[in-house]
């Protein structure tokens, strides 16, 4: 059970009037602590944590493969095919559009992939090595850091995409 630093006491939440469980944080959005809580999505307009993580993460993924695919896709005919001034005109805003939604999604996927090999969220990244000392980050880049929560790599995958590996690219079922 996580406790209050520099105490045994359990964690509690001011803001709710309420024991938190491990790993939970309050969101101010929603008005209440979420467990295992990522982050509050405002583009989805939802709070990402441990009923939803598995639902975010393949959105990210799907978005990115999309887009990916698209942007290829879209070159592709830009440079093989003889068209029109106006198709061109629209493809090659298309094109724009998905390397740039790309050059977001992709790097972000591949955070959140990191992450959850780890089995950490963005939230305790943040406050582990965001706001982390100096020298602590050093241990982290040499690989001396061990997180709490690792249970090695399939446990963590099947924490937030489920128990069933054969589900696990599929919006259907949730975390463990």
């Amino acid at each position: 059970q996580e406790t209050k630093q520099g105490s045994d006491a359990p964690r509690w939440c001011r803001k709710s009037q309420a024991y938190k469980p491990d790993r939970a944080h309050y969101c101010r959005v929603l008005g209440k602590p979420v467990l295992r809580m990522d982050h509050h999505c405002p583009w989805l307009g939802n709070t990402i944590g441990h009923g939803n993580h598995k639902h975010f993460y393949l959105f990210l993924l799907y978005a990115a493969a999309a887009c990916s695919f698209l942007e290829v896709n879209v070159l592709q005919l830009l440079l093989q095919a003889t068209l029109p001034a106006l198709t061109t005109f629209c493809l090659i805003g298309a094109e724009g559009l998905a390397l740039l939604l790309s050059a977001i999604l992709v790097p972000f996927f591949l955070f959140h992939t990191w992450l959850l090999c780890r089995n950490m969220t963005t939230i305790e990244f943040c406050s582990n090595f965001v706001q982390a000392e100096p020298e602590a980050m050093g241990s982290v880049a040499e690989g001396d850091f061990k997180w709490t929560y690792d249970r090695g790599l399939f446990e963590n995958i099947r924490c937030v995409l489920g128990d069933n590996p054969l589900l696990w690219l599929l919006p259907v079922g949730g975390p463990v």
